[in-house]
């Protein structure tokens, strides 16, 4: 009785097992690259998301292929520049060189926050910024 029992258990439980796998698709083609589907181009979207979908990509096509027209405002012109707004200062032509910390070979001190930078197998001369550093004008060279 615990035999058949045990028997039972052990087909169904192999039944169950070979069920959840997904057998492969037969003929199989070995090294056969996958295409994806050819997009069908007579559709037409009835979702507005995808209705906002279709015109960004139609937009971005004619950017694209060379068009200039701006399809939301036709009489568009560049932005003129207002006294009034502040503009960032140019960037320097020439970096200040940092300063080499005493004890420690390969480092070198910030000239901008004072802090100290690992610049080990930077060649001299080198323009480099400290990661840590948030302004990204502030470069200097590696003496």
């Amino acid at each position: 009785m615990k035999i058949a029992i045990f028997t039972l258990l052990s087909a169904a439980f192999c039944a169950l097992v070979t069920s959840c796998y997904y057998p492969p698709s037969y003929p199989k083609q070995p090294n056969q690259p996958v295409t994806p589907p050819a997009p069908v181009d007579n559709t037409t979207a009835t979702d507005p998301g995808a209705q906002q979908l279709q015109a960004a990509r139609e937009r971005l096509e004619a950017q694209q292929n060379g068009a200039t027209s701006n399809p939301y405002n036709q009489s568009a012109q560049l932005p003129t520049t207002d006294p009034n707004v502040a503009v960032a200062p140019p960037a320097p032509t020439t970096y200040p060189y940092a300063t080499k910390v005493p004890s420690k070979p390969g480092f070198v001190f910030n000239p901008f926050t004072k802090n100290q930078v690992d610049v080990r197998g930077i060649p001299e001369g080198t323009l480099v910024r400290d990661p840590y550093d948030n302004d990204q004008t502030h470069k200097f060279r590696v003496p």
